[in-house]
C-alpha cells in the first residue's frame, strides 16, 4: 500500500500470520462493507483485504478533511470495487 501520509509516502505489506487461515474469518465477511475514513488509512485497507467477501463492495464514508486518505485506499484496493461517500462539513460533525 502507497500513500502520502503528509509525512512522505510509505508502503506497507500486510501479511497474516502463518497459523492464521483466512478461514477463520469467513463467518465474519460480508457483501457491503462501510468503512469511516480516518487519518490512517491503514487499518481500513486490512479490514476491507479480510471481511469483504469476493465480489463485494467497499464504501468509503469520509468528510472533506480525509478526502485524500479515501482516494489513496480507492487506489490501493485492487480488483475491489469501491464507492466513495463523501460527507460536507456540517454533516461529519453531527
Amino acid at each position: 500500500m502507497l500513500c502520502n501520509t503528509g509525512y512522505g509516502n510509505f508502503e506497507k505489506r500486510i501479511h497474516l500470520p502463518c497459523d492464521m487461515s483466512t478461514s477463520e474469518f469467513d463467518k465474519y465477511k460480508v457483501d457491503h462493507l462501510f468503512l469511516l475514513i480516518g487519518e490512517n488509512p491503514l487499518p481500513n485497507y486490512v479490514a476491507a483485504q479480510i471481511l469483504l467477501k469476493e465480489d463485494g463492495t467497499v464504501y468509503l464514508v469520509h468528510s472533506t478533511d480525509t478526502t485524500s486518505k479515501a482516494a489513496c485506499l480507492q487506489r490501493n484496493l485492487k480488483g475491489v470495487k469501491v464507492k466513495l461517500i463523501s460527507l460536507k462539513t456540517h454533516e461529519a460533525k453531527r
